[in-house]
């Protein structure tokens, strides 16, 4: 009792004498997030504090395969804790005869696989049969999460309990641990798809493997049949933050190295690419499930939630369209508002870090049709990336899906004359670099009297070429261009 009551208040005296005021404003390390502000909160134990609230949609990243169709298909990956052949492999004919021999009835007589859907409550089936569980999406849902400003560690660490939320993904996906027992779950074994992620039965997606480095699993395993292609590997990836407030990455240290100092929830101080020398978790890349097993501090009280995703929006379309490489038209209509204060464009190079580049007022709250229409003036040449921004009147905001438009580089007007030439042929162009000439049988006629005359208007003699058309090929440094010449030299 002397130790219990000890350990309480050792607990008590940490949470008062910590300085909340050192926040680290973390909404730039998150993808498309529909919402994120610091709020109060409560930690488990009681102690207020502040968090950060963010936001998702869910559903935000492309997934599956899950469950085969028959025993000549392969789908996605599972966890079998049976008797025969246990451990993580992938969704094949193998597995399921596995759980033949254990007494799971999962295989039809005409080999097809039995799967069952729970979304909603539902599912049905037999219990005298086993089930490949593959769940409906809801994608009209929204995420929130509760994530401390500042991590609290109470004296013992917090284990994570089968299928608990251990963090939120850079993508908002939730990140839970291991997923259930199949044994315990009446031989039902629910279907992973290659990334390391599958559907909760309330509709989300949320995984169980870090997926940044969910291949270098599948080697370990000597998987070769399935990889994950949807979500790109990076195994020194910031894969998200857990829900005590540290960060959480892949399997590898900055460097790629595998750190060999990680303490029993996978965590250890060194250095980070985006906070320094900081304490830090990491996903294994030797075991699968892959999550850490426990977590050093406290999170928040309902520190995950979820509830109907309910749009400031209707957005109906967004299109953009190159007008003749001078300005760029972005075109969006809404079907209706709601609390809406504004939007705004935001262009991008590499469809990562964005720049604002118009902001246009809201109709706040509207129940019929409205058209938008404005201008990028100042397009910048080669590929870039538009997104349109959506903020309420209470500062939370949604994107809209990206669009993408080519620049070609602006051509200077080129002004040639006289037309007929006689004696010297102008070609006005500060960018000229070689000219061609080709007469009507389209043989190349070389000029070697080519000669700058400013710094924009080049000469050249045609008094030797015979009278007749003739083209011109110009060459900027980028493009070509030809234009049509008379030269007469009666």
């Amino acid at each position: 009792m002397r130790k219990l009551i000890f350990r309480f208040l050792l607990f008590t005296l940490f949470f008062q004498n910590i300085n909340l005021i050192a926040q680290t404003d973390i909404s730039g390390y998150f993808n498309n997030e529909t919402s994120y502000q610091i709020v109060s909160c409560t930690l488990e134990g009681g102690v207020s504090s502040t968090c950060y609230e963010i936001k998702f949609a869910s559903n935000p990243v492309d997934n599956g395969p899950y469950c085969p169709v028959d025993t000549n298909s392969i789908g996605g990956v599972g966890v079998y804790d049976g008797a025969t052949n246990p451990g993580f492999q992938v969704m094949k004919k193998s597995l399921f005869q596995s759980m033949e021999l254990d007494g799971y009835d999962i295989i039809r007589n005409n080999g097809t696989i039995r799967s069952k859907d729970l979304y909603g409550g539902g599912g049905g089936g037999s219990p005298s049969y086993a089930y490949c569980l593959e769940n409906t999406a809801d994608d009209a849902l929204e995420l929130t999460f509760l994530i401390p400003t500042t991590p609290f560690n109470p004296p013992n660490v917090n284990q994570m309990a089968s299928v608990e939320l251990v963090a939120i993904s850079v993508d908002g996906v939730p990140m839970n641990s291991d997923p259930p027992s199949v044994v315990s779950n009446s031989g039902n074994i629910p279907a992973i798809d290659p990334c390391g992620g599958h559907m909760d039965p309330a509709g989300y997606y949320h995984w169980h493997f870090a997926p940044e480095s969910i291949n270098n699993v599948f080697s370990r395993y000597g998987i070769s049949d399935v990889s994950c292609t949807k979500i790109t590997q990076n195994v020194s990836a910031l894969t998200g933050f857990a829900k005590d407030g540290y960060p959480i990455y892949a399997s590898r240290d900055m460097d790629g190295s595998l750190a060999t100092d990680l303490d029993e929830c996978y965590g250890h101080t060194a250095n980070t690419k985006e906070f320094g020398i900081a304490y830090h978790y990491h996903v294994s890349d030797i075991l699968a499930p892959s999550m850490p097993p426990c977590i050093k501090g406290v999170s928040a009280e309902s520190s995950f939630s979820v509830g109907a995703l309910i749009l400031p929006i209707d957005l109906i379309s967004f299109e953009i369209n190159n007008i003749e490489n001078e300005k760029i038209l972005l075109q969006w209509s809404t079907a209706s508002e709601l609390n809406n204060d504004f939007f705004t464009i935001e262009r991008s190079e590499d469809g990562k870090v964005w720049e604002e580049i118009l902001i246009i007022n809201g109709a706040g709250d509207s129940h019929r049709k409205i058209d938008y229409l404005e201008y990028d003036n100042s397009p910048l040449e080669g590929t870039y990336y538009y997104r349109l921004k959506q903020t309420d009147f209470d500062d939370g905001f949604t994107y809209s899906d990206l669009r993408s438009v080519r620049v070609e580089k602006k051509i200077t007007p080129i002004l040639i004359y006289p037309q007929p030439a006689t004696q010297d042929l102008f070609i006005t162009n500060s960018n000229i670099q070689s000219i061609t000439l080709i007469d009507y049988r389209g043989e190349i006629v070389f000029s070697q009297n080519l000669e700058k005359l400013d710094s924009d208007t080049t000469r050249v003699d045609v008094s030797h070429f015979g009278s007749g058309i003739y083209y011109l090929r110009i060459f900027d440094g980028d493009r070509y261009q030809t234009e049509k010449v008379i030269i007469s030299n009666l």
